[in-house]
């Protein structure tokens, strides 16, 4: 289901949708968004081994499941089991029932957790691969195993081909992910040993370098952005947003915890766009912040959203994604399904 209308001030011409008109039905959770060079809108949802993709007009265009081969050969073609298939809701509540065992296509099922979409209109996934799915073509026997957790990094392009993975060192919990929009350098942000670390890799999964901030006590977001000129911005749980050079050197930080102009109290995502901007999603303030490259407040949108993610599209369109309150409540008390609005300029 979509609808279209005009924001206050006829600012924005706004489009919405809820997910209802795609083969995987209504969103009950997302958990990421972004949007490529060629305008379509990427969505991804918690515990669904799946990447959904609409325009930018509110139409659902296709999706494909997210997967890993366990030779490590890139390639994702194969027999998988059917989308509607409940395997590819990868649920942690109760226990597989094995069918049989089979060796000849093995795929590792990847959990997503966070999206990223590059220059070239590729997709960079980050999440966890803890299903290992079997199938026999010759006896039709299917086999379904735990394995142990491991966080990968897959790109795909649009058809959900896998184009290139690497892997991720154990013991990081990894929380956000960007992409430099000047050299397609995945920046990734964990934790390890109570401290904050950003990763940064290029695209074959050699490691550029590692910064570290050992501020223990600093609760940062689960997000990071980059910005043309190659600085890294992490917001903070405290509403302020920290900045770095790409050496990992402080450079500055703006906001403050409360609810006037400038301020946030729960930044839930950040990015940038392509004049520089930082717009940052405010979630216990209900709208979304926009500043300047240099932290200068300039204006706020999406105001009376309890917006948890956000991404831009080529042409300066703001994608939202929130929650939706309508009476029902789902697994931890949480709304039962998610909207996503563009606001188009």
């Amino acid at each position: 289901m979509k609808y279209v209308a005009a924001a206050k001030g006829n600012e924005h011409h706004i489009i919405t949708f809820d997910g209802r008109d795609s083969e995987l039905g209504a969103f009950a959770e997302l958990r990421g968004v972004a949007v490529s060079p060629r305008n379509e809108v990427f969505v991804i949802e918690k515990e669904l081994c799946q990447v959904q993709i609409f325009n930018l007009k509110g139409a659902y265009v296709h999706h494909f499941p997210t997967v890993v081969s366990r030779s490590e050969d890139v390639s994702l073609d194969g027999s998988m089991p059917a989308p509607g298939h409940p395997l590819f809701m990868c649920t942690r509540d109760g226990e597989w029932r094995k069918y049989g065992e089979s060796s000849e296509r093995t795929y590792n099922l990847f959990l997503p957790h966070r999206i990223a979409a590059d220059r070239q209109g590729f997709l960079w996934v980050v999440g966890m691969v803890n299903v290992r799915y079997s199938h026999a073509e010759l006896n039709n026997i299917s086999t379904v195993d735990w394995m142990c957790p491991t966080d990968r990094v897959v790109q795909y392009n649009r058809n959900g081909v896998g184009l290139a993975t690497f892997g991720i060192r154990h013991g990081t919990c990894i929380d956000g992910m960007a992409v430099d929009p000047r050299n397609d350098h995945i920046a990734l942000m964990g934790w390890k040993d109570s401290y904050m670390k950003v990763y940064i890799f290029r695209p074959d999964g050699s490691v550029v370098r590692t910064l570290v901030r050992k501020e223990r006590l600093v609760p940062f977001s689960s997000t990071l952005a980059v910005n043309r000129d190659g600085n890294i911005f992490v917001p903070t749980r405290t509403g302020t947003v920290q900045v770095y050079n790409e050496t990992g050197q402080f450079l500055f930080s703006f906001g403050s915890y409360e609810s006037g102009d400038g301020e946030l109290k729960a930044p839930r995502d950040i990015c940038t766009d392509r004049y520089g901007n930082v717009i940052v999603a405010d979630r216990k303030n209900k709208r979304v912040s926009v500043f300047t490259s240099r932290g200068q407040f300039v204006h706020h949108v999406a105001i009376g959203l309890t917006v948890e993610h956000i991404a831009v599209g080529p042409e300066g369109q703001l994608v939202v994604t929130y929650p939706v309150d309508n009476g029902g409540i789902g697994m931890h008390g949480r709304p039962v399904r998610y909207n996503v609005s563009i606001l188009c300029p």
